[in-house]
């Protein structure tokens, strides 16, 4: 065999290696199952502020959630995550989603989608309150992979956590 000949080689082999290795790569990106989380926040407060809204994920990452003027959010992440939705807005009590995206889809690969709604309940000067927790958890069925919505947390007087917080000392 000639160097022309082992030249030209190579260079085909160097291009399938490279064209198997991006067509690794694309399937990679696109096969990512996704979790998409849409919904409407309101509060019982009417004033010109807006609400604000964070996600946690779980290393502790945390990003600022688009809001629109009508209320309206969007989420899309990554499913095999979990993840807090933190809502607030000043005269409101805060509220918190637990989001759990293991689970969350019923195909092999592609996106799930749900709605949830959040109303920011009226915060109480004289007597400020706090959920002790997340209000709800998001969760899959691993089996089924079915939605499962759990309440978890009421409100708790925030005097009730001082006392808790010095009983601690």
């Amino acid at each position: 065999m000639n160097a022309q000949h082992t030249s030209t080689l190579r260079t085909t082999i160097t291009n399938l290696l490279f064209a198997a290795f991006a067509l690794c790569a694309i399937t990679s990106v696109q096969a990512q199952d996704r979790l998409v989380v849409k919904g409407n926040i309101s509060s019982k407060v009417n004033t010109e502020e807006r609400t604000e809204a964070v996600l946690i994920a779980s290393d502790g990452e945390q990003m600022q959630m688009d809001i629109s003027k009508k209320g309206n959010y969007m989420v899309n992440v990554p499913a095999q995550d979990s993840y807090i939705l933190r809502f607030t807005k000043n005269g409101c009590v805060t509220k918190e989603v637990a989001l759990d995206g293991h689970y969350a889809n019923t195909k092999s690969y592609g996106e799930r989608s749900l709605k949830l709604d959040i109303t920011l309940e009226t915060q109480d000067l004289n007597d400020p309150m706090q959920y002790s927790g997340p209000v709800v958890e998001v969760s899959f069925s691993q089996m089924s992979r079915d939605l499962r919505i759990e309440a978890l947390n009421e409100l708790t007087p925030i005097a009730a956590f001082n006392d808790q917080a010095v009983n601690a000392e």
